[in-house]
């Protein structure tokens, strides 16, 4: 593995949908071939600047959920590259989760999350656009805890 690259996106580029220079570092045009890219896996962290004293989870910030989503549509090599060591892969995949219930208890440094994924369709708008149902009984869907 390389070194770690860390990424940092502010909370004005974040709420703009500015993603323009992460990719013109990033996007598939900019990425390097061969050996070069293989040394690149696991090795990129991209976080948040701005909410740092706002006392909410990351991922249950309403504009952070949708740059997040936003970038997934254009980037999505995350679980090639982001780094696994750290928690930003996880809090950026939350934010992608069309259905996610947190608790956070007071004293308590974890959180209980429950979430729901379907694994029919990844995307529920994708499900409005082409007018497929989605309920509880969906077969595709799981719910973890």
């Amino acid at each position: 593995m390389s070194d770690l690259i860390l990424y940092q996106f502010s909370r004005d580029r974040l709420e703009a949908g500015d993603a323009k220079d992460f990719l013109s570092r990033f996007g598939n045009n900019c990425l390097p071939k061969g050996k070069k890219l293989e040394a690149m896996m696991n090795s990129v962290a991209l976080m948040i600047d701005g909410y740092n004293h706002d006392p909410r989870e990351i991922y249950t910030i309403p504009e952070v959920r949708a740059f997040y989503k936003q970038l997934w549509e254009v980037w999505p090599y995350w679980l090639y590259f982001c780094n696994l060591d750290t928690e930003n892969l996880m809090m950026m995949v939350m934010c992608c989760l069309e259905s996610l219930d947190a608790l956070k208890v007071k004293g308590q440094s974890q959180v209980k999350v429950s979430i729901k994924w379907c694994l029919r369709k990844s995307k529920a708008s994708e499900m409005v656009e082409e007018g497929s149902e989605h309920d509880e009984a969906c077969e595709g869907c799981r719910g973890f805890v």
